[in-house]
């Protein structure tokens, strides 16, 4: 019996400090989530980002966070030819309506 009440006991003080844990990142998250929620009435983001270009690591650290329809991959580096080649693909998927 007494290891009935233990476990008893045990769990739920586990559940209880789960709970704590669960709100506290509510209370400290929700702020953000609330700001996030007034920018979705924006369109979505597309990327560009040329091969060579001297910015690229920086792009893909951002290209990880978007859909890979909405990254757009040239040749080339941070040159006009190649953001025009991006451009071209932007206006043949008719990206801005």
């Amino acid at each position: 019996m007494n290891q009935i009440i233990r476990i008893t006991f045990g769990l739920t003080i586990s559940c209880l400090i789960a709970a704590i844990f669960m709100g506290s990142v509510f209370i400290v998250t929700d702020k953000a989530k609330k700001h996030n929620e007034h920018l979705n009435g924006r369109g979505p983001i597309y990327l560009g980002i040329g091969d060579d270009d001297i910015y690229n690591k920086a792009q893909m650290l951002l290209a990880e966070y978007l859909p890979p329809e909405r990254v757009i991959r040239m040749p080339g580096g941070h040159r006009f030819s190649t953001f025009k080649q991006i451009w071209d693909v932007f206006l043949d998927k008719q990206i801005l309506k």
